[in-house]
């Protein structure tokens, strides 16, 4: 058997380029590189729409959780002046 430059046989070379042309008909006859730039194109656009979704749910998250923070925060003073009422005047704090 023949040898090209590479060092493979022709007959091995011949069934490489077999191989890749399958492989670009799968992809519906474009490059490898035309086939990314889609699928980049494609996240870009799912990106584009549910990026302000997801920047909603975290801002929802941070004010309910800013609101929770602030319930307990009344409550522990609320407590506290309690506490500072009960033992000055005696008298219960609801």
């Amino acid at each position: 058997m023949e040898e090209n430059g590479d060092g493979k046989n022709i007959e091995e070379s011949g069934k490489d380029k077999d191989e890749s042309k399958s492989a670009n008909e799968k992809n519906g006859g474009k490059g490898e590189n035309e086939n990314n730039f889609e699928v980049e194109a494609a996240l870009v656009e799912h990106l584009a729409f549910s990026w302000p979704e997801q920047v909603k749910k975290e801002e929802s998250r941070r004010m309910e959780t800013d609101r929770e923070h602030a319930k307990r925060k009344s409550i522990v003073e609320r407590g506290e002046e309690c506490k500072i009422k009960k033992r000055d005047k005696n008298k219960l704090c609801f």
